[in-house]
């Protein structure tokens, strides 16, 4: 059975890319048919025409295509190749064969016509030399907003499936993962689509784990069906021409072994204007670029593919872009599924892991999408830019990157950000850095979080610009990314093989599900860090089981406790799950802020309490609390004690750098007034700031603020909250209707303990970020 691999293309999915594939004297009379006129010759060399013929020869097991053509009046035809003319014939149907070498070779063939009083005629290239077998194409969209894209998509899939169309035979399951907030099922349109692709079309919907997660469920679930043998990864906003997706297939089925296939991208805005012939790796800046020259953004309307000598070798590539990514069954079973990324390098890293693995990558010629620009992104400044460095330092980790280039490449762009002004994408940057160098404990652990992550980094920087803080930090960060780059190695190859494993992906989509309409939704969440904190937890937090247990003024369904493991202690998991707390172990000690954070991620409930774990929560109380909460639109503290009963001062002032200073003993005691107690010790009022052990807020607040800042490890995390807070008029109080019991040891205050250390270090952070705190108290 022959199968077609190119031809007229005459349905364009963009229709201002005809010149892409017609050239302008012919007609278009129908799909698949085109008028020439009489007496004029006329060569299909365009693009979308042409038989990229020396890929066919050197990546693929096809010796022999043929040139069929099929005419209403006799026509005189060439198959004309970049080396010459091949074959000819005069007749009004036939074919003409061209033996493609086993050598390497350059080029590409073409057909080319001339109809003495004119004529219709249709033509494509077929070979008996592959088999494609039925529905053996799995389509993996990941969407996330983009609900009328997708279905343009789906809508261009449904018309090439039907009877007759291009992928009528050989498209299989295409799955749907939805990761948004507006869900597709409900867009206007999906039910018609859905009706046109029948049992083919899967949907499934989780959090938005972005393009690695989402491509990582398409391709898992794709592969479920035997039949699959190749998935194509495809961009929700990225139209594919269908013909290109068969022709890719085809190239794929034949491959000589199995072949990462990719399809070039056209500007969505000039859509006969070629983005890239290729993506390779630039070795020593641990980059991506072109392929060695080749220009970028080259409009190809009406170009005949033998006008460019950069078009005639056959290429291969690093990696292929998951823009349209033809991935084989075999190599996911080899390599595994995707890097958690997110977004951005996730591409890289499978490609160069598949290359490595013997599997490798080549972009087909006459496979393309229309895709939107790069141009005016703001990639590089914006959210992306933690994912940019981030992930691009771990592929190299996991590669061959080398330390140095990579470190001083870091430093001068994140300076340069600096020098611009921008300190939100620097301050993103060090949050990578900072990552990177927690080690891999990370990798599936802040999936779905980590977008917000990056966000919320960005608006703390807005909120409260500190560049110097951003600079000392980043340069501090990129020293130890140097001298630790061997240990980061070896740990990250040893954590990679494990990600990647369908098993851990499984675990992942399966926390990423989302919840049912009919599931009861907790009022608060109640989030407690520990750090060998067992015999604190099981002192305070067995009574609020209990408390809860009983059903008294909340139950456990109403109050969710989350505690979140900086050590990853199996006692600590025992006794969460014993006590009917939920159990997030962070696989190192990541800090304070951003254990909290990760708590009141995988958190549910309207409210928010972040708690010590030797604080005395009275569940009774926080309808008390709650109502504060709503009265004020702001922070709220309880009142807490001592064991004894003498009040702590745990919501206090403006923290003048002297107040602090003088809290211990090293400065004039004048300078405490209104710091220890600007409201009575008992009585309820606004304060600056509050101690994290004992803070409530409702969730929109918590997320208007922006969470806990990172940047600060332990101490000085609450001051910056609450003075962050109070810069966006949002009011932090403290509430003499609720009383608690607070267990406080003061470590921070014995002498030279790792305690005093970090909080100098945050300190220093702090007063360098807010300047004005450095004067006298007012």
């Amino acid at each position: 059975m022959s199968v077609p691999i190119g031809g007229l293309v005459t349905d364009f999915v963009v229709p201002e890319a005809t010149g892409l594939g017609l050239p302008r004297d012919v007609e278009v009379v129908r799909p698949g048919l085109v008028r020439l006129p009489a007496g004029h010759p006329v060569a299909f060399s365009g693009w979308f025409a042409a038989l990229p013929s020396a890929y066919w020869a050197e990546h693929t097991r096809v010796r022999s295509v043929r040139l069929e053509f099929d005419a209403s009046a006799p026509v005189h035809v060439e198959l004309r190749t970049s080396s010459g003319v091949a074959a000819s014939t005069e007749a009004q149907q036939g074919s003409l064969t061209l033996e493609l070498p086993a050598a390497p070779a350059e080029g590409w063939a073409w057909p080319a016509f001339r109809a003495p009083q004119g004529a219709d005629v249709s033509w494509r290239w077929l070979t008996d030399d592959v088999q494609v077998a039925p529905r053996s194409l799995g389509v993996a969209i990941t969407t996330f907003d983009r609900n009328e894209a997708c279905l343009a998509q789906l809508d261009v899939l449904a018309s090439a499936a039907a009877p007759g169309g291009p992928l009528a035979d050989v498209l299989g399951p295409v799955v749907v993962v939805d990761q948004g907030t507006r869900p597709l099922r409900e867009a206007p349109g999906f039910d018609s689509v859905a009706e046109r692709l029948g049992q083919r079309l899967r949907l499934a919907t989780q959090s938005n784990l972005g393009g690695s997660g989402g491509f990582a469920r398409g391709l898992h679930d794709a592969l479920e069906d035997p039949e699959v043998s190749h998935v194509v990864l495809l961009d929700d906003d990225a139209l594919a021409q269908p013909e290109g997706l068969a022709r890719a297939a085809a190239f794929a089925a034949a491959a000589t072994r199995p072949t990462i296939v990719g399809g070039h991208m056209f500007d969505s805005a000039a859509p006969t204007t070629l983005y890239r012939l290729g993506e390779v790796l630039d070795r020593r800046r641990f980059t991506w670029t072109s392929l060695p020259g080749t220009p970028m953004n080259t409009d190809l309307a009406g170009v005949p593919v033998g006008r460019h000598a950069w078009l005639q070798p056959p290429y291969a590539v690093d990696f292929q872009p998951w823009w349209m990514c033809v991935v084989p069954r075999e190599a996911v079973e080899a390599v595994g599924l995707p890097m958690p990324f997110f977004l951005k390098w996730d591409d890289v890293e499978f490609g160069l892991r598949s290359g490595r693995a013997g599997y490798p990558s080549v972009v087909l010629p006459g496979a393309a999408v229309w895709h939107d620009s790069w141009v005016g992104k703001g990639a590089e400044t914006g959210w992306q830019s933690y994912f940019l460095l981030r992930n691009r330092l771990v592929t190299a980790l996991l590669g061959d990157g080398r330390a140095t280039p990579l470190g001083s490449e870091t430093l001068a762009v994140s300076l340069r950000h600096l020098a611009r002004r921008e300190p939100e994408a620097a301050a993103m940057r060090w949050a990578a850095l900072r990552d990177v160098l927690q080690g891999p404990a990370w990798l599936h652990r802040d999936l779905a979080s980590a977008r917000e992550r990056a966000g919320e980094t960005g608006r703390r920087e807005h909120v409260a610009p500190h560049p110097a803080s951003t600079l000392a930090g980043t340069c501090t960060a990129v020293g130890r990314l140097l001298r630790r780059w061997g240990t980061l190695r070896r740990d990250y190859r040893a954590a990679a093989g494990g990600a990647t494993t369908p098993a851990r992906w499984e675990e992942t989509f399966r926390a990423a599900a989302r919840p049912s309409g009919g599931s009861r939704r907790p009022v608060w969440s109640i989030v407690v860090t520990s750090f060998h904190s067992l015999d604190m937890l099981e002192r305070h937090w067995s009574g609020v089981a209990a408390a809860l247990a009983d059903g008294g003024s909340f139950s456990a369904d109403e109050v969710e406790v989350i505690i979140v493991d900086n050590a990853d202690e199996p006692e600590i998991e025992t006794f969460a799950h014993d006590h009917g707390f939920r159990y997030l172990p962070m696989g190192q000690n990541v800090g304070l802020s951003a254990a909290n954070n990760e708590g009141a991620r995988i958190s549910r409930g309207d409210y928010l309490l972040f708690a010590n774990p030797d604080l005395g929560v009275q569940v009774a109380d926080l309808t008390s609390l709650a109502k504060v909460i709503d009265e004020t639109g702001g922070v709220v503290a309880p009142r807490v004690d001592f064991v004894d009963g003498r009040p702590q001062s745990a919501a206090r002032g403006e923290p003048y750098l002297l107040a602090k200073l003088a809290h211990r003993g090293l400065a004039p005691r004048a300078a405490l007034e209104r710091y220890l107690w600007p409201v009575g010790p008992f009585e309820s009022g606004r304060v600056v700031w509050c101690a994290g052990g004992c803070t409530a807020l409702s969730r929109d607040t918590f997320e208007r603020i922006g969470g806990w800042p990172e940047e600060y490890f332990l101490y000085m995390e609450d001051v910056e909250l609450g003075v962050r807070a109070g810069s966006l008029g949002i009011p932090v109080s403290v509430t003499a209707d609720v009383r608690w019991v607070h267990e406080w040891r003061g470590d921070s205050r014995q002498r030279f303990n790792r305690g005093q250390l970090l909080h100098l270090r945050s300190a220093v952070r702090f007063y360098l970020r807010h300047p004005r705190y450095l004067g006298w108290p007012r």
